[in-house]
């Protein structure tokens, strides 16, 4: 991973670059930098996906806060927003749960497509038909500045461990 200084006219920006290797076992190099993106007051970010997590539908305000086009983000694998600063640990009971039936809520840092970073608070919930599983819906909300810095912390002791 390589750390570098990036000047622009408003303030400089620690960028990197990090392979991350996903639960199918692909991997991908993302630059990161240290730009925040405020969660829009009030909204939801809203995504479906299929049963093996590809996205299907985002709403226009997903794909506005990430920075993608709407259909730049379809047919993608839904960890396209996998922020790096998010431990492993954290997708592996999302996917345990969700996978058992059940409703998952919980802090994520998404990663935006520049690089930048924007919280929420992530529910995802089975979608099933006359008892058939047909994908998953995730509503985002905002979080407090005060749940943010708590799960950074919480986060930066998990990916230690």
């Amino acid at each position: 991973m390589t750390t570098i200084a990036v000047s622009n006219t408003v303030s400089k920006h620690k960028v990197r670059k990090v392979t991350l290797t996903h639960h199918d076992g692909t991997q991908r190099i993302v630059t990161v930098t240290d730009r925040e993106t405020p969660f829009p007051k009030g909204k939801l970010l809203i995504s479906h996906t299929d049963t093996e997590g590809k996205l299907t539908y985002v709403n226009p305000l997903l794909a506005h806060v990430s920075g993608y086009k709407e259909a730049e983000l379809i047919g993608n694998p839904h960890y396209v927003f996998r922020h790096p600063d998010m431990p492993a640990s954290v997708f592996k009971d999302l996917w345990k749960t969700i996978l058992g039936g059940h409703i998952w809520q919980g802090p994520v840092k998404c990663l935006r497509k520049d690089g930048g970073f924007f919280w929420c608070d992530v529910t995802v919930t089975p979608n099933t038909r006359k008892g058939k599983l047909l994908g998953y819906i995730s509503v985002r909300h905002e979080l407090s500045r005060e749940e943010i810095r708590e799960f950074e912390d919480h986060y930066a002791a998990l990916r230690l461990n």
